[in-house]
């Protein structure tokens, strides 16, 4: 038996004395005593919920992931210092073992005709209208199911056409990363972003488009 399994033994344990004591010393009134039962009942449920692997698995995706993203475990400075090499490839599988939300470290040796956006590009969200720059893609929506559950809700198609990781205008957005499909993407000219991570990804602004940092081109070469 593992540690969770016999931590929920001993919850239940523990809720039998619990009501035992309710019956007998908190009320004489069966109504008040159906009530605290309840109470302790829909408290241990709520322990369980707690302690159950699909609700620790979201609090990793939105705490470590983060989307929207504010902290990429890519560029993390104790190991990847500006303006060097990036990581080997072995150390980005070991910190981004699935490569959600156009983080694999697999090189986009090929592009398809239908990612129509490039690394670098300035963009606007035409829904929401904020703006930002192209970070990474990916052919198909790479995300936990849960999550495009949960922001692709009545939108099949979003899944099935490019998605792009963007960094975002900090003066449009608090949030500093996010993903979204192809079709709410329209890029603009001669516009610069603001947003503390960009010499991370970016060497610099040519008036056009940002220039990648050598890592992000050998990973984008087509780009």
């Amino acid at each position: 038996m593992d540690r969770l399994a016999l931590l929920q033994f001993g919850l239940l344990l523990l809720a039998v004395p619990l009501q035992y004591f309710i019956l007998m010393k908190w009320s004489s009134k069966d109504i008040e005593q159906t009530q605290a039962i309840t109470k302790i009942t829909n408290q241990i449920k709520q322990v369980f919920h707690y302690l159950s692997p699909t609700t620790w698995f979201n609090w990793f995706i939105s705490f470590v992931i983060e989307i929207p993203l504010g902290f990429n475990p890519l560029l993390h400075k104790r190991t990847w210092k500006r303006g060097m090499e990036s990581p080997a490839t072995e150390v980005y599988y070991m910190r981004e073992k699935y490569g959600y939300f156009a983080t694999s470290p697999a090189i986009r040796s090929s592009r398809s005709e239908y990612v129509k956006f490039r690394v670098g590009q300035v963009i606007r969200h035409k829904i929401y209208g904020y703006r930002a720059v192209i970070i990474g893609w990916d052919e198909i929506a790479s995300a936990p199911d849960q999550w495009l559950d949960e922001h692709h809700q009545g939108h099949p198609e979003y899944r099935v056409q490019p998605n792009y990781s963007v960094l975002l205008d900090t003066r449009d957005r608090r949030a500093h990363k996010t993903y979204i499909p192809q079709e709410h993407i329209e890029v603009i000219q001669n516009s610069k972003i603001v947003n503390a991570q960009l010499s991370d990804y970016f060497s610099f602004f040519d008036g056009t488009q940002y220039i990648m940092q050598q890592w992000l081109q050998e990973q984008y070469p087509l780009d």
